[in-house]
């Protein structure tokens, strides 16, 4: 058909397909230019820095969950941190995530690589398209979506490596857009679209983006639901919305429900705990000079929390469009976005506003996540909506634009006086002046994480000058071209262009990668070759490279930390430390971790050669006759603590073990005879009943279930020692399966199956001609 032959709308849809297709091209060009250098290096680099979250925990998470899924098993429990903890119930394992299903296809960096890059395109064009919705033309939409992408409160979290985050909140965007349409026609279809946004939210695995998105859509329909016809009805769907996904994504909740019951965070967290990492004041700054405090590659950050959680940079021309939007762009398009955007950086002011103390006290869902410097990225995605607004109001008012120019040179007063007053406290001494004040408080700060001394001053108080020089310089460039579009139409466009060149160079200026071949641990893989055998671990740096190399491990990295373990090891190490036990405690801790069948300590991150043989570390199974019941997990602490108990002979229980043990019996042999991540199959004999204490981490879901030929039935597993476990047998020969199988997977797997069948058949529905789905629904 051409053109002439179309209708107006059918024409409409061409063009707007159009736009959609270029506005694709343009957000993989962008990707591209962030992410091409490494995906040309052939050396295996990763798109993070190293040492933080990438580094430290999901590469490794990541290549041990799909290893094992690739061999047929799904890893319910990860056996090498931590004595054993929950995988798929931590959520950030992220085993059910479509898109992480490139894990099975390639490379472990090229995997990842592949996956950041994705969820940032799907950021842009899912801002677009909301945009688009809201009203805005295809170029201000661009705009609006090349803003999101490369803010500070989205893009600095690849340089920290939390995937997950990044994987969960690219799809914030598209619930906003599903929710736009539902109140603007009531449509099912949209419904649907959002539907799979939410649930692809869920399993990204990131609980809080869920939470906060939830937050975001739910207030965002309240305010305009206050003045909308067939409000009944779109209830109904965006209510479709929130209940749809909990059934498809049953597997992954319930699962979660199991692991957080016994995880830390089962009460809630504390006040202070689920405030820190709140968005100081004094960084409200990073609009302007992105790197004042520092921008941790270039410059050690020295300003509150860490760097890739205090930045709000959208670009001087980011920063100034979203002023002019709030103002002067289309009502509609702007509708409730400053306001929202205001009650978001609010709230991710956490502890320095009384607002969240409210929120934290008498909203349900508060309570259980800690960070709200994390609600900064949908602050951003409303910003980002007001710069694209403000951008359309210059493309189409341009005879005004010299009256924006006149703001955008107000604006640059801002930086300008940063800059005298940075000259002249750190003048004459950077150190004994009002600069070096104001670093020595921060240094004193309870919200300073960052190792800095005096040192860095200088080059401290250089660096901010130097942000705020480019900002200033940013300012009057944008000045420039805002004088010029009056008369020459071509300046409106390089206003938008100079924008996204902004974001652009600050996301390439934060840009960092790390072979992946440093996650090996050589020193522990050579030591595995060398000492084979089935023991334990202890290395002081904090991270879950165990997981990679298949190493058991004591101590880990992971959000997720069984209570009953973590109370055990706090008791012994009298704190919770973030640099491990250190070596003037090794002595006082010794008995403990030979109970916890440690053989090695790496003390020294600087000297990975340098590794401490431990005597005397348990066996994985022991057969044990002495046994003690208490009550209360101090008791059982003090009598693990006391020296004149023998723990190789003596069990401390919370319960009477069935069968009892024979104090008097003895002889027998317990063995695995076949393993996996989430079972043991043990073969035993006995002479006398005795327990059988296994030394690997308790969960209630734990389970034993005799095979034939055993001489028990049934079989109990009792938490041993508070946070080991310990089966009852009696005399006689036993073979019986001890199996992790929290019921939320055995039994969130059917509905999940049932729900997915359901949506796909919806989504059938819904592709079939509107006259023929009409008769179907009807």
């Amino acid at each position: 058909m051409s053109d002439e032959q179309r209708t107006e709308p059918q024409r409409a849809a061409v063009s707007e397909w159009k736009c959609r297709l270029c506005a694709a091209c343009g957000y993989a060009a962008l990707v591209l230019v962030v992410f091409g250098e490494v995906f040309l290096r052939s050396d295996g680099h990763i798109a993070s820095h190293p040492m933080l979250d990438l580094y430290n925990y999901f590469a490794s998470a990541r290549a041990f969950g799909f290893e094992e899924l690739r061999q047929g098993n799904l890893p319910l429990w990860n056996p090498y941190i931590f004595c054993g903890t929950p995988f798929v119930g931590g959520f950030q394992s992220a085993m059910f995530y479509p898109p992480n299903l490139v894990y099975l296809a390639l490379p472990l960096h090229h995997a990842i690589n592949v996956n950041l890059a994705l969820h940032l395109f799907l950021t842009g064009i899912f801002m677009y398209g909301w945009a688009r919705c809201r009203g805005l033309r295809p170029v201000a939409a661009f705009y609006a979506g090349a803003v999101l992408m490369f803010s500070g409160a989205y893009y600095l979290h690849v340089l920290a490596g939390h995937i997950t985050l990044l994987e969960a909140s690219s799809w914030a965007p598209l619930t906003m857009l599903a929710v736009e349409r539902i109140l603007q026609r009531a449509s099912w279809r949209w419904a649907l679209v959002g539907v799979l946004s939410v649930s692809m939210q869920i399993l990204a695995g990131y609980p809080a983006a869920v939470f906060y998105t939830a937050a975001a859509a739910g207030l965002y329909s309240l305010l305009r639901l206050v003045k909308n016809d067939a409000r009944g009805r779109k209830l109904k769907l965006l209510a479709a919305m929130a209940v749809a996904p909990a059934v498809i994504c049953a597997v992954q909740l319930w699962t979660g429900y199991d692991t957080a019951r016994e995880g830390t965070r089962a009460a809630g967290l504390d006040y202070e705990t689920a405030t820190t990492f709140s968005f100081p004041p004094a960084n409200f700054l990073t609009l302007l000079a992105p790197g004042f405090f520092g921008d941790f590659q270039r410059m050690p950050y020295w300003g509150a929390w860490y760097y890739w959680e205090m930045s709000l940079f959208i670009g001087v021309t980011g920063l100034s469009m979203a002023l002019l939007g709030a103002v002067c762009g289309d009502r509609g398009a702007r509708r409730f976005a400053l306001a929202l955007a205001c009650f978001f950086g609010v709230l991710a002011a956490g502890k320095y506003t009384p607002v969240y103390e409210y929120a934290y006290r008498y909203v349900p869902g508060f309570a259980f996540f800690r960070s709200p410097s994390k609600m900064m990225f949908f602050a951003t995605m409303f910003t980002a909506l007001l710069s694209g607004c403000g951008v359309q109001f210059v493309l189409s008012a341009p005879r005004r634009a010299h009256w924006l120019g006149m703001g955008a040179l107000l604006l640059a007063a801002a930086p300008a006086a940063g800059m005298v007053w940075i000259l002249r406290a750190a003048s004459p001494d950077p150190i004994s002046g009002a600069w070096g004040r104001m670093m020595a408080l921060m240094r004193s700060s309870e919200a300073n994480l960052n190792d800095f001394s005096e040192a860095i001053n200088a080059k401290a108080s250089s660096f901010a000058l130097l942000g705020l020089s480019v900002s200033f310089v940013c300012c009057l460039v944008l000045a420039a071209l805002l004088f010029c579009a009056r008369k020459r139409p071509w300046a409106g466009h390089a206003v938008l262009a100079f924008g996204v060149l902004e974001v652009l160079v600050f996301a390439c200026a934060n840009r960092a990668a790390f072979p992946v071949a440093v996650i090996e641990r050589p020193h522990f893989s050579r030591l595995l070759e060398t000492h084979p055998g089935d023991y334990r671990v202890y290395e002081q740096t904090q991270n879950n490279h165990a997981t990679h190399i298949g190493m058991h491990a004591v101590a880990g990295y992971d959000p997720v930390r069984l209570a009953r373990f973590r109370e055990f090891m706090a008791y012994f190490h009298r704190e919770e430390r973030r640099d491990g036990i250190g070596a003037a405690k090794f002595e006082e801790v010794q008995r403990l971790y030979q109970l916890l069948r440690t053989r090695f300590f790496g003390l020294d991150p600087a000297r990975p050669e340098a590794i401490i043989e431990l005597e005397g570390a348990f066996p994985r199974l022991l057969l044990v006759n002495g046994y003690s019941v208490e009550t209360g997990a101090e008791a059982i602490f003090r009598g693990i603590a006391d020296p004149k108990v023998d723990l190789r002979k003596t069990v401390f229980l919370e319960s009477m073990p069935r069968p009892r043990p024979d104090p008097l019996g003895g002889g027998g042999t317990a063995a695995v005879v076949d393993s996996s991540t989430d079972h043991l199959t043990i073969e035993a004999e006995l002479d006398a009943p005795a327990l059988l204490l296994v030394t690997d981490a308790y969960s209630r879901y734990w389970r034993a279930k005799a095979l034939p030929g055993s001489v028990q039935a049934r079989y109990e597993v009792l938490p041993a020692n508070y946070a080991l476990r310990a089966v009852p047998l009696g005399a006689g020969k036993h073979r019986f399966v001890m199996e992790y199988a929290p019921p939320g997977y055995r039994y969130g797997r059917w509905v999940s199956l049932a729900g997915v069948l359901a949506y796909l058949g919806a989504v059938c529905a819904a592709l079939l001609p509107k006259r023929v789905a009409r008769a179907r629904l009807e």
